[in-house]
């Protein structure tokens, strides 16, 4: 055979033999192509409706510590902002400013006033802030939202002036809040006889002489003036986000105060900054030291707070108020899906 036509003879029995392989584009051999997972799509969780308190307690964290004498305040901020009610006035501007009407009722009652306001503005009245003036001086029982142009509504208050019950003056408002003790008795619901008990109490400790048992000399005491004062200047906490404290005295907690605006907290902050300085000024009766169990547990206390159970106390304005059932005591108003002022007393 010609050796031409044998080579050719081999070549082609080669080329039979090879596996056969599809072909690229381009022409070179192609491997073979895997076959594409298959995805099983994973079922989307159901979102969680939590309560408005709980889902504002989880996007706090704990600031540094500052300190005032026995009083130590740790401050509470945002994880994120979380702004969801247009911005509230204080009764401070609102009062400066001539948006809202204080009255007495017609038949004037110790334990009611009669409020309206004449602005834009929603304005926000807390529980503990002292109205001066009228037939007597009164501490606000519950916080309260009130609407724009809202006319008259009737508003919880208790009498700080045991001793007086005539026309006096107008209204205007003190620069300080009552003590967690006085507060803690509002939160509860609490009989008027109680307060003045507990006011009288107070003023004896500080040793304050007050007329007409009237609570709001014992702010304006000179040494107890100072002491606020002092603490107000030192006490000065992170703004931007902080939104609250926990005021420890003692190494106990005596309370916390929680909102979800920023700006609301930090208009507010000098006179409950007051407030906590009077349980340092006047201690409220502490616990045996066999209680007490080391360094406060910040976290411990807020989840507490997180977790505790309310009734609907009903408000006059907007929004819904809650009163704490068990345990430490304390109010929470909640409006259009969010929290206004959360407020606790110790546990």
């Amino acid at each position: 055979m010609n050796v031409r036509y044998l080579s050719l003879a081999v070549f082609f029995l080669a080329l039979a033999a090879r596996p056969a392989h599809l072909e690229s584009d381009h022409g070179t051999v192609a491997e073979p192509r895997p076959e594409p997972p298959v995805h099983i799509p994973r079922p989307i969780p159901e979102p969680v409706d939590q309560p408005p308190l709980a889902r504002l307690v989880d996007r706090l964290v704990i600031g540094a510590a500052q300190h005032y004498g026995s009083l130590t305040v740790y401050p509470l901020q945002l994880r994120w902002r979380h702004l969801t009610h247009p911005r509230l006035q204080t009764l401070d501007a609102a009062l400066g400013n001539g948006w809202l009407e204080i009255r007495e009722r017609e038949a004037a009652s110790v334990n009611v006033l009669r409020v309206r306001n004449v602005s834009d503005h929603h304005l926000f009245l807390m529980a503990g802030e002292m109205i001066l003036g009228g037939k007597q001086n009164r501490t606000i029982a519950a916080d309260v939202v009130v609407p724009p142009r809202s006319g008259f509504i009737d508003i919880e208050v208790y009498c700080v002036e045991q001793g007086r019950w005539d026309a006096g003056v107008g209204f205007n408002s003190s620069s300080a809040v009552a003590a967690g003790s006085v507060r803690k008795l509002a939160a509860a619901a609490a009989d008027q006889r109680s307060v003045w008990n507990d006011i009288d109490r107070q003023l004896s400790a500080a040793e304050v002489e007050a007329t007409n048992s009237d609570y709001d000399e014992l702010y304006k005491a000179p040494e107890v003036e100072r002491r606020m004062r002092e603490a107000v200047e030192r006490l000065r906490l992170p703004r931007q986000r902080t939104v609250g404290v926990v005021a420890v005295v003692h190494g106990r907690i005596v309370g916390a105060d929680i909102f979800s605006r920023a700006n609301l907290f930090e208009a507010l902050w000098p006179k409950l900054c007051r407030s906590y300085v009077t349980d340092v000024t006047v201690p409220v009766p502490q616990m045996r030291r066999d209680q007490w169990q080391g360094p406060p547990d910040i976290r411990g206390y807020l989840d507490q707070l997180r977790n505790s159970q309310f009734r609907d106390r009903g408000t006059p304005g907007l929004g819904r108020s809650w009163q704490m059932l068990h345990g430490m005591g304390g109010s929470v108003l909640e409006w259009q899906g969010s929290i206004v002022h959360a407020s606790s007393f110790g546990r």
